[in-house]
């Protein structure tokens, strides 16, 4: 019965070491997956995050009312066994008989400030462009240099940025007059292959109403 009982437990044992090398290097496939269009989950994390728009930033075409801008917001959750992702997409289209899409776009682009040199790992010759195109949007990569305490102080301090652990887009559709912002954040994620791949794959993208 005692040798029975130390082989069972030396299964046990190839067993949980088999799912954690396999959760740390050979799971790539999610085994779940959440999406929810709740902008209250939005609020809660713009609340948390400095870079990301208020709803009570985005324009009113009457003064001193909420927002009224076609806004579509998506949360998308992944899990790998141990590790976990998450991503927040909202999307704002800009009614040109009502509202200055270019103004706008102007003034965004005013407040951010993106990266202009290439992403690079370290690892062979794996670069990435901060600014690509996906699906009609001009995307931008916030600049991480820029936005750390190190090099500029003044920056609030729930603002935490490490490529490609932590990141920020802004993406611009100048032919439908739309607004893209884009948070992630996975602390295990180490290495992007493409980043056309990584926002449908990874942020559901492609997961609006």
């Amino acid at each position: 019965m005692k040798h029975s009982h130390k082989i069972l437990i030396c299964l046990l044992c190839v067993i949980l070491a088999a799912a954690l090398m396999f959760s740390l290097f050979g799971c790539e496939a999610p085994l779940g997956q959440r999406t929810s269009h709740d902008l209250k989950i939005y609020q809660r994390i713009a609340g948390e995050h400095a870079l990301l728009p208020s709803m009570d930033e985005l324009p009113t075409a009457d003064e001193g009312q909420p927002y009224d801008v076609d806004a579509v917001f998506t949360y998308y959750h992944m899990d790998y066994i141990i590790f976990q992702s998450d991503a927040y997409t909202l999307i704002v289209h800009y009614d040109p008989e009502r509202y200055d899409y270019d103004a706008e776009r102007k003034r965004v682009e005013e407040k951010y400030v993106f990266r202009t040199t290439a992403v690079y790992y370290g690892v062979g010759p794996h670069t990435l462009d901060p600014a690509f195109e996906l699906d009609g949007f001009s995307f931008h990569l916030l600049d991480e240099e820029y936005y750390t305490h190190d090099s500029n102080p003044m920056l609030l301090p729930e603002i935490r940025m490490e490529v490609p652990k932590y990141m920020y887009f802004v993406g611009f559709n100048d032919e439908e007059k739309k607004i893209a912002y884009i948070y992630f954040e996975d602390f295990d994620l180490d290495v992007i292959d493409s980043f056309e791949e990584f926002l449908p794959e990874y942020c559901g993208w492609r997961s609006q109403k």
